[in-house]
């Protein structure tokens, strides 16, 4: 996902947006960063987000149970 430019397309606008029913800023902060960067591990996202693991370990169960995020062995990626 390109996110130098901004699209006109509506549907590629609406795949840009957060989803509205991510409270914390913390869910927000991983969600977008993995959409970013498309797959990580909790470890690359406590060293470049400076977030403890058990934190994100509750982070990506909530972002799990939403249907936005899917481990695939020991990383993480947007669904």
């Amino acid at each position: 996902m390109d996110f130098t430019s901004y699209p006109t397309d509506p549907e590629a606008v609406a795949q840009r947006r957060m989803p509205g029913d991510l409270q914390s800023s913390q869910t927000k902060l991983v969600y977008y960063y993995l959409r970013v960067t498309d797959c990580e591990t909790v470890g690359d996202l406590s060293a470049e987000l400076d977030m403890k693991r058990m934190t994100l370990y509750d982070v990506l169960d909530t972002l799990d149970e939403k249907g936005l995020v899917r481990r695939e062995g020991e990383r993480y990626r947007t669904a």
